[in-house]
């Protein structure tokens, strides 16, 4: 069957179309090559199998992933929890403990239980003592695989130290606590430089929220001193979220690469998707050198952009929406990460106020006495507070004291002044103030603390 002229001249017309397009995207984007090629010189990863080796421990840092996992495969086969009645809270799989004033009728089963698990106690604290890094065992060459179970199990590890710490504080056994909190703050640590941000959530940072709180939650109740005091402040305050997310986003950038080539077929749309991934994770990483409210406000026009580009283009609309399909887990990122540097500000001014209260009995009544009590490392402005300010507007963190109890903390990403609610958020991760609470019903000598949690 012989085509006629009108549809041979429109047959001829469609493909010159088609392949006008295709040209058009291939020439729309001739840095692709040249931008990979770029980031491979400067030592970051554009494919899931060269992220392998982007991901190692840093030099001159001990390789201490054997260790924990032998402390790990060793609580495997202890299902310690078990043992406890109410020690984790079922709905949401946090410690259900009470404070270390209040009566816990599970507490002699919890003595028992860290009497029998001494030994696993006493060397997980000697891996903490390393000061090492660790590199989760998974290989990245074919992608991600969930679950990755040894983030679960180092989190539950450090369940059973916080029970042992828990422990230690009803019984006002300071050293101890001291020795637990030291080990939790090291969980985090050794998750440092993870180049993938699901991990440094799960692992590095949720570890190091959770020390953070059982250092609020329990310190105040305990005699330390000043230097256990100091020493956990700078402890806390080492951790840079910044620096760490932009180190994992170069490992996401170069997972979703991947997928591009995984998803598109030919290079019609993989082109313009590769260019859309670059220009955003470049674009996010360096939203994240400039101060928060600044990386807040340039972040929000960046998405704004990204979602609304494809509206006024219609060429490059195809690959753009696959890209965002693929980036969506990293929008409002920059708010992310401005929420936990929020709750580390304000557990390093709280450990400010515990070293305050230690000189001289009580609590400051407002931040401004806390000058000299804040890491000398930090010190860049004449204002020291200035240092530990809200990520959120860039002024001081809120600082309130009454009879009953100091809160410290952001106005979060509402901007509003909540007066310290720390409750439950309106929309799903906007909370409404984040920050810490201590208690000032334990104002005075040491020993006196230490006689009315004995009554």
């Amino acid at each position: 069957m012989q085509l006629s002229r009108t549809s041979r001249t429109m047959l001829t017309v469609s493909l010159a179309v088609a392949i006008g397009i295709g040209c058009w995207f291939w020439f729309r984007s001739p840095s692709l090559e040249s931008r990979l090629e770029q980031r491979r010189r400067s030592g970051l990863p554009v494919t899931s199998t060269e992220l392998n080796g982007y991901y190692r421990t840093p030099s001159g840092v001990p390789d201490t992933t054997e260790i924990w996992l032998r402390e790990i495969r060793t609580l495997r086969e202890k299902p310690f929890w078990s043992r406890i009645p109410g020690f984790r809270n079922r709905l949401t799989g946090t410690i259900d403990t009470p404070k270390p004033e209040e009566q816990w009728p599970h507490l002699d089963a919890c003595r028992g239980l860290v009497a029998d698990l001494g030994q696993e106690l006493d060397a997980i604290g000697q891996a903490a003592q390393a000061r090492g890094r660790i590199r989760v065992p998974v290989d990245f060459s074919n992608g991600i695989s969930f679950p990755v179970p040894i983030l679960d199990e180092l989190y539950q590890t450090g369940d059973f130290v916080l029970l042992d710490a828990v422990a230690a504080a009803h019984d006002n056994d300071g050293d101890r606590l001291f020795r637990d909190l030291q080990a939790l703050l090291a969980l985090s640590d050794i998750q440092r430089e993870v180049p993938f941000s699901f991990f440094l959530y799960l692992g590095r940072i949720r570890a190091h929220r959770r020390a953070c709180e059982a250092i609020c939650r329990l310190v105040p109740r305990v005699t330390l001193s000043e230097s256990s005091l100091e020493y956990l402040q700078s402890a806390v305050a080492a951790a840079d979220f910044r620096e760490e997310w932009q180190h994992a986003l170069n490992g996401d950038c170069a997972i979703i690469l991947s997928k591009v080539d995984a998803i598109f077929i030919g290079r019609l749309f993989s082109r313009p998707s590769k260019l859309t991934v670059l220009d955003f994770f470049d674009q996010t990483r360096d939203a994240l050198s400039d101060p928060f409210p600044t990386a807040l406000e340039t972040q929000a026009a960046v998405e704004a952009r990204y979602r609304t580009r494809g509206r006024s283009d219609v060429l490059w609309r195809p690959g753009q929406m696959r890209a965002l399909g693929l980036l969506s887990d990293h929008l409002g990122l920059v708010p992310l990460v401005a929420r936990e540097e929020a709750r580390m500000n304000a557990s390093v001014v709280a450990l400010a106020a515990l070293r305050y209260r230690h000189r001289n009995g009580h609590f400051p009544a407002d931040m401004a006495e806390l000058d000299d009590f804040l890491p000398d490392d930090a010190v860049a402005t004449e204002q020291r507070t200035d240092q530990w300010s809200d990520p959120f507007n860039g002024e001081p963190l809120r600082y309130r004291a009454d009879p009953h109890r100091v809160l410290i903390y952001s106005v979060s990403d509402n901007t509003i002044d909540d007066g310290g609610d720390f409750g439950q958020p309106d929309q799903p991760g906007i909370e409404p103030d984040i920050g810490v609470q201590l208690p000032t019903g334990l104002d005075g000598p040491a020993s006196e603390r230490a006689e009315s949690m004995s009554e």
